[in-house]
């Protein structure tokens, strides 16, 4: 991948809010990595193995839990600071009514699980008129219901005729 393509490059995130405020954005989709918040981490997996341990908390969602490795507070510490590089652009695209998309698993609301939708970022992007929206991705063809929640901007209106729609059938 092209180093200039880095979300934690600083230049990148200069170019993209100049594309912004110059009105040459169409549109922003923010994906945060999961694998420092995945719900499969909280989950004992069966024949006695051994997953990968939690490394977040649903009351803490923006910090490693202190008992963990080096590596694995480095890799909370890399996607927080891809989130929050994507939370200032989000918000700024918010702002210029430019369309956006913040794009996680859906919010489960229950302990232990984190949640990038139970978090400060989220409630900013809130404050700024994001709304939820929740769908499972097998609406769009995808072989598992696998339940998807979405923060967009105020310019998405047709994801109000999705939301909430589901595929039980599939699990």
């Amino acid at each position: 991948i092209d180093p200039r393509l880095d979300i934690l490059n600083g230049s990148l995130v200069i170019l993209i809010r100049q594309l912004i405020d110059e009105g040459r954005l169409g549109g922003l989709l923010y994906t945060p990595p999961c694998g420092t918040w995945s719900r499969v981490r909280h989950v004992p997996l069966n024949r006695g193995c051994a997953g990968p341990r939690p490394l977040r908390t649903r009351d803490a969602p923006l910090t490693c839990i202190s008992d963990r490795s080096m590596k694995e507070h480095k890799a909370c510490e890399t996607d927080i600071r891809i989130a929050t590089a994507c939370v200032y652009l989000v918000g700024l695209a918010l702002e210029h009514f430019i369309w956006t998309a913040l794009v996680h698993p859906q919010n489960p609301g229950l302990d232990p699980f984190p949640s990038v939708f139970h978090s400060p970022m989220a409630d900013l992007l809130r404050k700024f008129g994001a709304r939820d929206i929740c769908l499972d991705q097998c609406q769009f063809g995808s072989p598992a219901r696998k339940p998807t929640q979405m923060l967009v901007g105020p310019s998405l209106d047709f994801f109000r005729q999705i939301g909430r729609a589901s595929c039980r059938e599939r699990v």
